[in-house]
């Protein structure tokens, strides 16, 4: 009977203990929803580990630029080195290194966050990785479920694999006319970009069996095929949707129309930014397109090189016909063609509005604008 007593007891002093930590939070003002909602103590400790994690991050990224200036003779920051002193700090297959061209890119594998570092070793950009379960299909989100392809569930672009199966897609004459968005932004050159380099269309760019042969495919020789590439094999008449991200480091060096597009046809393209280098051997050549017909350009702008031997624009090479409207669209890039040069369309018979451009426009024969080279029943 004592030991009956004792358990009780303690049956008691527990309970007790638990109505006694409630009364004493409501007491203190503090709820359940404080403690467990979208800005309660436990969320808020989580965000703070987090940035803790970020912060740790950033130092050893500062700490090894720091340590590769001091090992090279010129002072200067090779990818390399910059590897060699992040292994000495996190061991070796931690994070990987890559050499974006003006820019290093620092993945940390464990967090899949990614830093983005100037030859100086500043940091200008960070950002969080999502793997993509499906990459090299555009119809499934990053978690493998169905897409429809329209504006209420929109085909999405994920990494370079998924970029790649789109240009196929439209290349095969398929999807023309789907609403398509861009999740993240992408780098050529940059391994988190990728996947697995294998992509799920057969088309003009192959599938490949590890991302650095999809890398090398796609930054060598022709590069990247562009999405469209003529109305004959298949044209975009559909809605791509930016989100205010960039697709960098673009590599396209082919005959025919060159740019991320080749062709659009009653397409809206919104909200992009585009670097790299485009050329066309024996055509027009673009930033964001080739050639267009009755289609929209909206909030894009264009960082790339662009050099073609006819036509040439920072945004569009020319367009066809009319219904063409530019819009709030601008031109960092240098653009240099014979004819029909400029900052925006070499050759435009559309609307442009609030527009500029900084880059450098060279015509070595006939026209050149510092927005239209050419312009054809503008209004």
């Amino acid at each position: 009977m004592k030991l009956i007593e004792k358990n009780n007891k303690k049956g008691i002093t527990l309970i007790a203990l638990v109505i006694t930590i409630i009364v004493l939070l409501i007491l203190a003002g503090v709820s359940i929803s404080m403690l467990t909602g979208d800005n309660g103590l436990i969320k808020n400790a989580g965000k703070s580990k987090e940035q803790a994690e970020i912060d740790s991050e950033k130092e050893i990224i500062e700490t090894s630029t720091v340590e590769a200036m001091g090992k090279n003779k010129y002072g200067n920051i090779t990818q390399n080195e910059l590897q060699e002193q992040l292994d000495k700090i996190t061991d070796s297959g931690k994070t990987e290194v890559s050499d974006n061209g003006e820019e290093f890119e620092v993945v940390f594998v464990e967090s899949n966050r990614y830093y983005t570092v100037d030859k100086d070793g500043n940091i200008v950009e960070e950002g969080k990785i999502v793997i993509d379960k499906s990459p090299g299909d555009i119809t499934k989100d990053e978690n493998g479920n169905n897409l429809k392809g329209d504006e209420s569930e929109p085909y999405e672009i994920w990494c370079i694999e998924d970029l790649c199966d789109f240009s196929n897609r439209i290349n095969n004459k398929n999807t023309t006319d789907s609403y398509v968005i861009l999740m993240q932004t992408l780098d050529f050159k940059s391994n988190r970009s990728y996947v697995n380099g294998k992509i799920l269309t057969e088309g003009l760019i192959s599938s490949c069996n590890s991302i650095e042969e999809l890398k090398n495919s796609l930054t060598e020789g022709e590069g990247f095929t562009p999405i469209g590439i003529l109305a004959s094999t298949g044209s975009f008449k559909g809605t791509f949707e930016g989100n205010n991200k960039e697709i960098r480091n673009l590599y396209v060096n082919r005959e025919g129309y060159a740019g991320l597009f080749g062709e659009t046809f009653n397409a809206n393209i919104n909200n992009l930014g585009i670097t790299g280098s485009v050329k066309s051997a024996d055509n027009t050549a673009g930033g964001i397109a080739g050639y267009c017909d009755k289609s929209n350009y909206n909030n894009c702008y264009n960082k790339a090189i662009i050099v073609s031997n006819i036509y040439a624009g920072g945004i569009l090479g020319t367009t066809g016909g009319n219904s063409i409207n530019i819009n709030n669209c601008y031109n960092l890039g240098n653009v240099t063609a014979p004819n029909n040069t400029g900052g925006i369309a070499g050759r435009c018979s559309g609307k442009v509005e609030g527009c500029y451009n900084l880059g450098h426009i060279k015509s070595t024969e006939t026209y050149a604008g510092g927005l239209i080279g050419q312009s054809i029943r503008n209004y």
